[in-house]
């Protein structure tokens, strides 16, 4: 089985991120969300995201 691709959500709207996260796990992704820009690229320091929200 093949790893679920990473969607990186950044979104200081807490609605708006949960409803992407839904939809996006529905569809077979695996979803990482943060509130800030800051907190996104600490994360893509040691990990990757095939796209970028």
């Amino acid at each position: 089985m093949s790893e679920q691709p990473t969607v990186l959500i950044i979104e200081d709207e807490s609605a708006i991120a949960e409803n992407l996260i839904h939809v996006l796990e529905m569809d077979g992704y695996h979803a990482e969300w943060f509130a800030t820009a800051g907190e996104g690229l600490a994360f893509l320091q040691h990990n990757s995201a095939a796209l970028l929200v």
